[in-house]
């Protein structure tokens, strides 16, 4: 993501110096493991050059609870890309998907780059109809 793009992003998030994010990895998890450590050591740099503070939320590893807990913990949710076929099968099975919709409507924001952009279109676009049909 380019420090332009960066700085549109956090535009969206409220003015507060103790903003945080939920960094979802999983659709790298096909990938070599250096790989994945290498961009998720990225992607975290990246946001913590912004001042937010960062968490990883492994969805192979959390249930529906632990997701809802992590997503209210926070601000901001990135979904990295990569593997969109895997990340999509993680979402569904930590219950990713179900509680992202109530973690937007209280004010969460989400963004995401390639598989991350891509894996949640009805949820995003219906949200996004909800919005600009509000207006």
């Amino acid at each position: 993501m380019s420090p332009a793009d960066k700085t549109e992003l956090l535009k969206l998030l409220p003015a507060d110096e103790n903003l945080s994010v939920a960094i979802v990895p999983n659709a790298w998890d096909t990938y070599p493991k250096e790989r994945k450590e290498l961009e998720v050591n990225n992607c975290v740099a990246s946001f913590k050059k912004y001042g937010l503070k960062t968490s990883i939320l492994d969805l192979s590893s959390s249930d529906k609870r632990a997701v809802e807990q992590s997503l209210k913990n926070v601000n901001l949710v990135w979904v990295m890309g990569g593997n969109s076929f895997h990340l999509n099968f993680y979402a569904k099975k930590s219950g990713f998907s179900e509680a992202l919709k109530k973690s937007l409507d209280e004010g969460l924001v989400y963004g995401g780059e390639s598989a991350g952009a891509v894996c949640q279109p009805p949820l995003i676009l219906n949200t996004l109809s909800i919005l600009f049909l509000d207006l």
